[in-house]
C-alpha cells in the first residue's frame, strides 16, 4: 500500500483513538463528524494486498484527504512529509467532542 499511494509518505497506524472510531458502531458517522470530508471511511475488508491496491483509489475518489479510516481496523495517513500524516492523529480528545455521543 505504502509504494501504491501517491504521496511522499504514506503510515499505516494502529492508535487506539483511532481503533476507538474505526471499531465503533457508528464509525462511519463518527469519522465525518471528527474529520468532516479531510478523512475517508473504508468498509471493512481484509487487510493485504487488495486493499493496498485499492487505497489509491479511495485516495483517487477523495479528493483532499488525509488518509482514511479503515473500519474495524486501524488508520492509513498520507502527506507530502511524516508530520503532515501524524499530525491529524494527536486528537485522541476530538472524540469526547462529538455532539449527541454518549459521554
Amino acid at each position: 500500500m505504502h509504494a501504491l499511494v501517491d504521496a511522499a509518505h504514506v503510515d499505516y497506524l494502529h492508535p487506539d483513538s483511532g481503533i476507538a472510531v474505526a471499531t465503533s458502531a457508528d464509525g462511519e458517522a463518527l469519522t465525518k463528524a471528527i474529520f468532516g470530508d479531510r478523512v475517508a471511511w473504508v468498509d471493512w475488508r481484509r487487510p493485504g494486498f487488495q486493499l493496498g491496491l485499492d487505497m489509491p483509489r479511495i485516495k483517487t475518489k477523495n479528493p483532499g484527504t488525509i488518509g482514511a479510516i479503515l473500519g474495524g481496523h486501524g488508520i492509513t495517513a498520507w502527506g507530502d512529509r511524516r508530520l503532515a500524516c501524524c499530525v491529524w492523529l494527536r486528537r485522541p480528545y476530538c472524540l469526547l467532542r462529538v455532539p449527541g455521543r454518549r459521554q
